[in-house]
């Protein structure tokens, strides 16, 4: 069996949660600093409220129970399309679509909130692009219904806003994204004054 390049987008983009997640905080361990292990606590917690209340939910309606052996064998296949790289274990709400609007909302707070459209173009492009396509592969297989798609970016969204207000008021040095100053950003000339002599 060979790999093709469809192969490895799929690969990245069933991934891409925990890609994105070990990105922020292998890079915040590297630069020596806190920034991404406080991104990674909010994380957690989203995920937390994100899988307490998927308990509230029934189970998913592919379970292949009292049905013919054909059906319960596209159930099957189903299944492995939505289950294929979950390292989340069976959870009611998707929990890769979560950590995407979480990872976004996070950072579209701080975006935001200090106009860095034009310093984070990629950031704004790609996460909406990722959480598209999760919310599309979610519908198109049947892995989740629409409600609780919409319920997952929902919770992990107001969560993500919720903490990255936290942060901005009282660890703004442990923002995701770099926040200079107005004195680092620009210093603005001082007005002189000249006395001018005639001899």
């Amino acid at each position: 069996m060979e790999f093709t390049s469809t192969d490895l987008i799929y690969l990245f983009f069933k991934l891409s949660p925990f890609i994105i997640a070990c990105f922020f905080t292998i890079s915040s361990l590297f630069n020596g600093n806190f920034n991404g292990f406080i991104y990674l606590v909010g994380l957690i917690c989203s995920c937390g409220v994100v899988s307490t209340f998927s308990y509230f939910f029934p189970l998913s309606e592919l379970t292949g129970v009292g049905v013919g052996v054909g059906v319960s064998n596209v159930i099957n296949q189903t299944q492995n399309v939505c289950n294929n790289f979950n390292s989340f274990g069976s959870t009611n709400l998707p929990m890769s679509l979560a950590i995407l609007s979480y990872t976004f909302f996070y950072l579209l707070f701080t975006i935001i909130k200090y106009n860095l459209y034009r310093f984070n173009i990629a950031n704004l492009s790609i996460l909406p692009a990722l959480i598209l396509s999760e919310l599309m592969w979610n519908i198109k297989f049947n892995c989740f219904s629409i409600f609780k798609s919409i319920l997952a970016i929902i919770i992990s969204g107001g969560i993500a806003i919720i903490w990255a207000f936290i942060v901005h008021k009282y660890m703004p040095q442990f923002q995701l994204l770099k926040i200079k100053s107005n004195k680092e950003v620009c210093l603005n000339p001082s007005a002189d004054k000249y006395i001018c002599t005639v001899e």
